[in-house]
């Protein structure tokens, strides 16, 4: 196969290069690089393997331009050949929805026939009584008219992957909203407002560079819990065993599709309907505030780019940024999100807190975001907030504002707040691990 062979090839220049590069680089990152290039027969180089090595060698070592820049470049060579084999592959996987979707491997499982056979999966599963009864459409023709919302985060070939869902919805003449980049969180938002019947998230949350995945949202905007899943992986394994005929399709799409302006939509959802953010007093406090006010938010180069100016408004955003007071940081496009593991976690969030402190400003507060925006990490200047911490805490403030409502709680997360919820008599559900399972609980009322 031609793509094996440009695998191949590239692997030894590579390894070529790296040593060129000798008097710059450690002993160890080679010898490390030479054990994923240098395979043993019948075993392919490890690319993308590779590709973070390089990756979180430059993050953690200081190198000059030029050095910094040839090893870019082998990232992106690595992302392109990756990308062929996306393209090209016809290798069946196992389809199995996780904590929250299927995620895979650009290149490996997550291939563009694999998500062709995986939307089609999920068009089938909405047919079956058991979605329609989920979501209160009474037929597949409903389905049809409320329509597919379509939304990714900024990964790579995310736009490629997109286009295949829209042509597989155009083939079942499905409406297709298409919201380009979007937040997880604000695409449930949009959902809702078009009433649409369901929406195709292209994102595998905070994994590494090399991972791609999709998550499946029904018309109420929650996760689509395991009675849909399950479905969706049988539809969609049916179609990977071997000597199943499946032909993708290359339906024209043109005239279903309706471009959607997620970020308005967001901020007109957000003032009109949350009973959270008084979004005029929030931007009253922030232009009063401007000179003693610094914020730094890391878009991680995710969907989350531009989102938060549009809450703001431009005249609080312009106030903000002749003051100072506003900074977004990695907002340029980048695939491999600067060499690390796109996750707001703690080593990723020092630099930010740094520069709170160096600003000498009285109110500080660091933003970091996931690709998708569903992870966030909150600190200013004396304190680091993980998720775990910082979702008690805000549910308490709720709670103390009089909004009242239960918990409902995964494996992973923080018991503190449950211990709040009981403390003030409210309801608590504790669930298996994954999203998908929380779907009951928060139905429930």
């Amino acid at each position: 196969m031609q793509i094996n062979k440009k695998t191949n090839e590239l692997a030894g220049s590579l390894l070529g290069e790296l040593h060129s590069l000798s008097n710059h680089l450690s002993d160890t990152l080679i010898e490390q690089a030479a054990r994923y290039l240098q395979r043993s027969s019948g075993q392919s180089p490890q690319l993308w393997e590779t590709a973070n090595l390089i990756g979180n060698y430059f993050n953690k070592n200081e190198v000059d331009e030029e050095t910094l820049a040839a090893l870019k470049n082998m990232i992106n060579r690595i992302r392109e050949v990756q990308g062929e084999a996306a393209e090209q592959s016809q290798d069946a996987t196992t389809v199995v929805f996780g904590t929250s979707g299927w995620r895979g491997v650009i290149g490996r499982d997550f291939t563009l026939l694999n998500v062709h056979k995986v939307v089609r999966g999920i068009i089938e599963m909405m047919k079956t009584d058991t979605f329609l009864r989920e979501t209160g459409l009474k037929d597949f023709d409903e389905v049809r008219q409320s329509g597919i919302l379509l939304l990714r985060d900024n990964r790579f070939m995310g736009e490629r992957f997109c286009r295949a869902a829209r042509h597989e919805l155009a083939a079942e003449n499905i409406k297709i909203y298409d919201a380009g980049e979007c937040p997880t969180g604000v695409g449930s938002a949009v959902l809702t407002e078009l009433k649409a019947a369901g929406s195709i998230n292209f994102t595998p949350s905070h994994n590494p560079m090399e991972y791609a995945g999709i998550k499946f949202n029904p018309a109420d905007g929650g996760p689509a819990d395991v009675h849909l899943t399950k479905i969706i992986e049988e539809k969609a394994n049916a179609y990977m065993r071997a000597g199943v005929s499946f032909t993708p399709s290359s339906a024209s799409y043109q005239q279903l599709l309706n471009k959607v302006n997620a970020a308005q939509m967001f901020r007109d959802f957000v003032e009109q309907k949350s009973p959270v953010f008084d979004m005029p007093r929030l931007r009253s406090w922030l232009s009063d505030n401007r000179n003693d006010l610094f914020i730094l938010v890391d878009n991680m180069h995710g969907a989350s780019r531009g989102y938060i100016q549009a809450l703001l408004g431009p005249e609080v955003m312009d106030e903000l940024t002749r003051a100072g007071a506003i900074r977004f940081i990695h907002t340029d496009e980048d695939f491999s999100f600067h060499g690390v593991k796109p996750e707001p976690g703690a080593a990723n969030q020092e630099p930010l807190i740094e520069a709170l402190r160096q600003s000498g400003r009285k109110f500080t507060l660091a933003v970091a975001l996931d690709p998708d925006a569903d992870r966030i990490r909150f600190a200013d200047a004396r304190m680091d907030m993980d998720m775990n911490r910082f979702a008690p805490v805000a549910y308490a403030n709720l709670l103390a504002r009089g909004l009242e409502g239960g918990i409902a709680s995964t494996a992973p997360s923080s018991d503190f707040a449950l211990e709040i919820a009981k403390r003030e008599g409210q309801k608590v559900w504790e669930t298996a691990v994954g999203f998908k399972h929380f779907r009951q609980a928060l139905k429930s009322g």
